[in-house]
């Protein structure tokens, strides 16, 4: 079976549920809510610093449509990538992006240029905001094609789409191109780190 044909789990497309005895963390949320103004948000830090925990809390709070993807090592194939970006997009918004869809079942690979091209117009095309969230974004290899077309969503940013990107290390992605070009918002270890009142709480 090749990756063309392997089914999708479902499950990875479900946003992490939080507890109600969370903690709120507000000054979090209010740097978060820079990620609906921005084309990409990236939450890095280690295993255990409440990441994935932030992001769901986060993305519970919005009224726009957040969808949610959570990556393994498996997804670093480009043509598995994108079916589960196009099937986590399809969460909130039905049928979106059906010429890249079309690009992808095609019986020879495309181009990276097509590929991102098509990928940034269906999207484009989208009228309501949206956010998308990359769950465990360390897990694509550094030598994955994934990258590329997620770097030609950067470049060329559709209008609807805000990228989070959840991740225990930076993205082999250009940062600080779109940190110098202010099209990014961070979140780091040391903003993760609890203050005094949130120990308390």
């Amino acid at each position: 079976m090749n990756a063309r044909s392997l089914p999708l789990i479902r499950t990875k497309l479900h946003r992490p549920p939080v507890t109600g005895e969370i903690v709120c963390r507000k000054r979090l949320h209010e740097v978060m809510d820079r990620a609906l103004e921005l084309p990409l948000t990236v939450v890095s830090a280690p295993a255990g610093c409440g990441k994935s925990t932030l992001v769901s809390h986060w993305a519970e709070s919005l009224d726009e449509p957040c969808a949610w993807l959570s990556l393994d090592s498996g997804d670093s194939d480009l043509t598995v990538f994108v079916s589960y970006l196009l099937a986590a997009i399809e969460t909130v918004v039905a049928d979106a992006c059906p010429e890249t869809r079309t690009l992808i079942t095609a019986p020879n690979p495309v181009p990276i240029p097509v590929l991102g091209g098509s990928l940034v117009n269906g999207l484009d095309a989208v009228d309501s905001p949206l956010v998308l969230v990359l769950d465990d974004y360390h897990r694509i290899e550094p030598d994955s094609s994934a990258h590329e077309i997620l770097w030609f969503l950067l470049e060329h940013p559709p209008r609807s789409l805000r990228l989070v990107l959840a991740t225990r290390s930076d993205p082999p992605l250009s940062i600080g191109s779109l940190r110098g070009r202010g099209r990014l918002t961070e979140v780091r270890l040391r903003d993760l780190q609890f203050t005094a009142s949130e120990t308390s709480e």
